[in-house]
């Protein structure tokens, strides 16, 4: 499945995306928003680090945020930094 398709199934099913692809889903995700469409959230997860930090992360951005403070949000993972769209 390509990208764009990827991030329209997530928003119709109310699901936050969780990738490795640096490359080009963060800049799909940025084309999304700027087209006025909803995302519930992008998660981008390093390779460099192991599954049980990446996940960990996750369980910690579940019990931090809503799903509405994700609405639109991409997070950098293990780190949990948020990207920033230069728009």
């Amino acid at each position: 499945m390509h990208d764009p398709d990827l991030l329209e199934w997530e928003a119709d099913h109310d699901r936050v995306v969780v990738s490795h692809d640096y490359r080009t889903m963060l800049h799909h995700y940025q084309m999304r928003l700027l087209a006025g469409k909803r995302s519930p959230g992008l998660l981008v997860a390093t390779q460099k680090k192991s599954t049980g930090e990446v996940a960990e992360s996750i369980i910690f951005l579940w019990s931090a945020y809503t799903p509405d403070e994700l609405e639109g949000q991409a997070f950098h993972l293990p780190s949990l930094i948020p990207h920033v769209f230069v728009w």
